[in-house]
């Protein structure tokens, strides 16, 4: 009996000792292929790089499923191996039109619109205007009034001002500049899909009613001032001449009457440093703009128009 027992136990260890000699060969096996498909990785497909180039692709497929991007605005990417570099450049653009359909999709028409002047704004200003990057993270906004008045001047304009058949469509409070003096006056700015609307903000009384088809372009300078220069036709502007305005923010003031008025590109933006204006009697006026430690809005003594602006801008020019 015992010698049977030896004799299975000794048949025993000569199976456990052959099967794990077979495992420690097939892993010598796959190891030395692993190896020489690491080491033939770059060159083409063949028995002796296939199981490398097949795992690597695995991999990558794995990891980039667990990096890749989940917003419209983040643009990192996961690096990818040399031999599936075109694989890549496949599934980069992929993603980010997958990423855009589904960002789109999402929008409510309020996003929407707002994204739409924001790219008109960025046609418009962006490489131009100092200013314009400090507006981008700002919402445009169809009404600047002040609170408390805003309700009452809208009401006082739907009723007495405008004609009913037209819309408004935006308004803000503006600084006004005489052409003769440079005298500054607050007014308030409103736009309907015709025209162009200045009132005194005090009593509200209509100074300017300019259709859009008179306004021959708008001028701006390249500095963050927040100056700009509605240029009227000749012909129609009868006795009184171009409108000096400021508003605090006139990256969004200029796009929204771009906008309605159907004419993005009637905007110059200035880099000589003056912008010239016409007067009722035919005669121009100048208007300087200048860097400087306090931003400021005088009179010359030579006459002209000074805008001095610093690194930050006059107000706020968004």
């Amino acid at each position: 009996m015992q010698a049977a027992v030896t004799n299975i136990a000794k048949y025993w260890r000569r199976l456990a000792a052959q099967r794990l000699l077979a495992r420690r060969r097939h892993a010598a096996t796959v190891l030395r292929r692993f190896v020489k498909g690491f080491m033939t990785r770059h060159q083409s497909l063949s028995l002796d790089n296939s199981e490398f180039l097949q795992y690597v692709r695995r991999e990558y497929l794995m990891r980039l499923a667990k990096q890749v991007p989940r917003s419209v605005l983040d643009k990192s990417w996961p690096r990818c191996p040399s031999s599936l570099r075109k694989t890549d450049d496949l599934l980069r653009p992929l993603c980010t039109r997958t990423l855009v359909r589904h960002y789109v999709r999402s929008l409510s028409p309020d996003q929407k619109n707002q994204l739409e002047q924001k790219v008109i704004a960025e046609v418009i200003f962006k490489g131009k205007k100092q200013s314009y990057q400090h507006s981008i993270p700002h919402y445009f906004l169809d009404h600047r009034l002040p609170e408390g008045t805003s309700a009452a001047i809208l009401a006082h304009f739907e009723a007495k001002v405008k004609p009913g058949d037209e819309k408004t469509t935006y308004s803000t409070v503006v600084t006004k500049y005489d052409r003769h003096g440079y005298q500054s006056r607050s007014w308030i700015l409103l736009t309907t899909n015709a025209a162009l609307y200045l009132l005194e903000e005090k009593n509200l009384k209509l100074k300017h009613r300019v259709p859009y088809s008179s306004i021959k372009g708008i001028s701006v300078s390249s500095l963050a001032d927040s100056v700009f220069v509605t240029h009227i036709i000749p012909d129609t502007k009868k006795d009184k001449g171009d409108i000096i305005l400021e508003s605090a923010w006139l990256i969004e003031t200029v796009t929204k009457i771009c906008i309605v008025s159907k004419k993005v590109d009637m905007v110059h933006l200035e880099e000589s440093g003056s912008i010239c204006h016409t007067m009722a009697d035919g005669k121009t006026g100048i208007i300087e703009f200048l860097h400087g430690e306090e931003p400021q809005i005088t009179k010359s003594k030579n006459g002209t128009l000074t805008v001095v602006t610093t690194a930050n801008g006059y107000s706020n020019g968004y």
